[in-house]
């Protein structure tokens, strides 16, 4: 397992970076979007549609959202509506997983249409938000690097802490291989790389802290994600959201935390202008 994770991660890592680097924001769209499409037909299947008709449908619908989304923003409409509905969303998601019965939690996302139209508000504004910062130029784009790197870190610390240290369970029935552990260490690993990247970006104090505390906040809301994709697999009875990537499963299992933290990411860098532009 942990060989696999190696191996995909060698392979995976250079290619988003050298897309990034390389590709301009609406080749990006096109790549990232492939991504989105591969997450909503694997999301299709733990909302419940068991035939390909369906899922196809499913999948066409979120890439005609898809396209409505990027060009709404390539137009320079504001993107505020969709960061702050994000961000309020998230937020809902954090009470609902707090406060709600697991029993109650499974039931409600074994509603197909409830859980399809969850697909849409989980896939499309981190990848609004993520081609957003890609058009803003040289700054945006060490914005966008560092935030995939501090989402490596989250997730790379999370899940090697909890291996080592992990004894008290997350939340047992819903994900029982994640343990608190795992998310300290997840969020201490997202702080030092935060002050890594701050530090090489040239930040200065008041900044560089600035940079730390919207990274560790996109790493807590980061575990909504993952908490919320888990209720979903465990819903509809699947390990898995897919098995594209060896060693760590489907598009979803890879993107889960990436879906609430991308728009909170680039909603807070608006709230420290002097990070990046205001968000207009």
């Amino acid at each position: 397992m942990l060989k696999d994770r190696i191996l995909t991660a060698l392979v995976l890592i250079p290619l988003l970076l050298a897309v990034i680097i390389w590709l301009s924001t609406g080749r990006l769209a096109i790549f990232l979007g492939i991504i989105i499409l591969v997450g909503g037909w694997e999301w299709s299947r733990l909302s419940g549609f068991a035939g390909v008709v369906p899922r196809l449908f499913y999948v066409g619908l979120l890439g005609v959202s898809m396209w409505y989304g990027y060009n709404w923003i390539s137009q320079g409409d504001t993107i505020l509506y969709v960061l702050y509905f994000s961000f309020v969303w998230w937020l809902l998601v954090f009470a609902w997983l707090t406060v709600t019965p697991v029993e109650k939690m499974l039931s409600s996302m074994v509603n197909t249409y409830f859980c399809s139209l969850i697909g849409f508000i989980l896939l499309i504004p981190p990848w609004i938000s993520l081609l957003w910062l890609h058009s803003l130029g040289s700054n945006g784009l060490y914005l966008l690097l560092s935030f995939f790197a501090l989402m490596w870190a989250v997730d790379s610390g999370a899940y090697f802490t909890g291996n080592l240290a992990g004894i008290t369970k997350l939340a047992p029935t819903i994900s029982p291989g994640k343990s608190l552990e795992g998310v300290y260490g997840g969020l201490v690993a997202v702080i030092i790389v935060a002050f890594l990247l701050g530090c090489l970006l040239e930040l200065n104090d008041i900044h560089l802290l600035q940079f730390i505390s919207l990274a560790l906040l996109g790493g807590v809301f980061s575990v909504a994600g993952d908490l919320l994709e888990s209720v979903a697999k465990r819903s509809s009875r699947l390990k898995d959201s897919g098995s594209i990537f060896p060693g760590h499963g489907g598009v979803m299992d890879r993107i889960d935390g990436l879906t609430a933290a991308a728009p909170l990411y680039v909603l807070a860098l608006g709230w420290f202008p002097a990070l990046i532009p205001d968000i207009q």
